[in-house]
């Protein structure tokens, strides 16, 4: 029997590349099989989370300061957007 491997994909944005990591990035990542994929975006203080449905990465949510994140990948994480903005 074949172990499946999740993964996930934090994609931190500093410039404007937003349109890559959302169109190129994200097929490139459901073609390799990860099942989740966060966008940080620092401007606008939000994180992108797409999600694996079927056989590809679908934009499922974006949450704002004080909105937490949580991942079935990673029983019992929690993390309040505001951490991801304020390091």
């Amino acid at each position: 029997m074949r172990e499946e491997i999740r993964l996930l994909v934090l994609s931190c944005r500093k410039r404007c590349k937003g349109k890559r990591d959302r169109e190129a990035k994200r097929r490139l990542y459901s073609r390799r099989s990860v099942h989740e994929y966060w966008i940080a975006d620092w401007r606008a203080e939000q994180v992108a989370v797409y999600r694996r449905q079927e056989a590809e990465l679908r934009h499922v949510q974006t949450l704002l300061r004080g909105e937490t994140l949580t991942s079935a990948l990673l029983p019992g994480f929690a993390c309040v957007i505001d951490r991801f903005f304020d390091l």
